[in-house]
């Protein structure tokens, strides 16, 4: 579904003849039926496939019948847009939603013919890094991953597609590879970082164990454009609608374009007119500010 297959050389080549292309292999560790609507994978999917110099596809858990079948015929865990064995690329990209993923990663790097244990992986082997909900605390599979990204990714993609393609036109070793994507802060790399426990299993610390490694690893957060309360807000499309300020749920202001100014209290929202669902006006809407009237809509199916 909404497949995309790019050219395998679409990043071109190095002055050395080294090929510059950065290919990600965006793995949902649950079956395809359940992975498909996944919207977080089809994002970094489709910003990694914006990118001339890199190539995402996807792949997901396989029921255990193929699972026997792959075994017995010698299949590799492949990707399903042009169906590559995971080996061949540069990147394994995995989320996780739950925890019950976990296994499944395990499943799929076995049938790959990758080394489960990270740390006995190869120079040609891809760098699996882990992100999602359940990859907050990467420590319960720290032992499987080469790295883990905290928080949204569809910025932390792009940098780290930045950093593995210089490190390529650089020839940059794995271990090297690696300690680029760890020094900036943004990415956790289990190998660079040493964990004690207290006695009940609780981390008590977690420190660099080589120079240039931040102690502390950011979350990445992406958020949409924020305004002032109190400043009015507006803008003229190419269309020449004004941009209506309006109140979103969680408080903040977001930015909504209309062919009118902020209506009057009680007054049909503007947007509702080009969308199929009902909006419905209620107490908040009634409710004034120093800005003006609070516009707040409510869609019901």
């Amino acid at each position: 579904m909404n497949s995309t297959t790019k050219d395998w050389n679409c990043g071109g080549f190095g002055p050395s003849g080294d090929e510059l292309t950065v290919r990600w292999a965006l793995m949902y560790p649950d079956a395809y039926e359940v992975g498909v609507p996944n919207q977080g994978v089809m994002i970094l999917y489709e910003v990694l496939n914006e990118r001339p110099d890199a190539l995402a596809e996807r792949t997901y858990a396989v029921w255990p019948d193929l699972e026997a079948l792959m075994r017995e015929s010698g299949v590799p865990q492949f990707t399903v847009d042009s169906h590559r064995a995971l080996g061949d690329f540069d990147v394994l990209g995995v989320s996780f939603s739950t925890e019950l993923g976990y296994t499944n990663l395990l499943t799929a790097l076995d049938l790959a013919g990758m080394p489960l244990h990270a740390a006995d992986r190869s120079e040609d082997d891809p760098l699996v890094i882990a992100g999602g909900h359940a990859a907050f605390n990467p420590e319960p599979i720290a032992d499987f991953i080469d790295a883990a990204v905290l928080g949204d990714g569809e910025q932390a993609v792009l940098e780290i597609t930045e950093v593995l393609r210089q490190a390529k036109l650089d020839g940059a070793s794995r271990t090297d590879t690696l300690h680029r994507l760890a020094k900036a802060g943004g990415v956790y790399v289990p190998a660079f970082y040493d964990v004690d426990y207290l006695p009940d299993g609780r981390i008590r610390r977690v420190a660099p164990n080589r120079p240039g490694i931040p102690w502390r690893v950011s979350k990445h957060t992406v958020s949409e454009k924020v305004v002032p309360l109190r400043q009015p807000n507006r803008q003229t499309t190419s269309a020449g609608a004004e941009g209506n300020v309006v109140i979103c749920g969680s408080g903040r202001l977001s930015e909504q374009f209309a062919g009118a100014p902020c209506h009057a209290p009680g007054a049909r929202h503007p947007a509702a007119a080009r969308s199929p669902l009902r909006w419905r006006p209620t107490r908040a809407t009634r409710r004034s500010s120093p800005a003006g009237p609070r516009c707040r809509k409510r869609c019901a199916m």
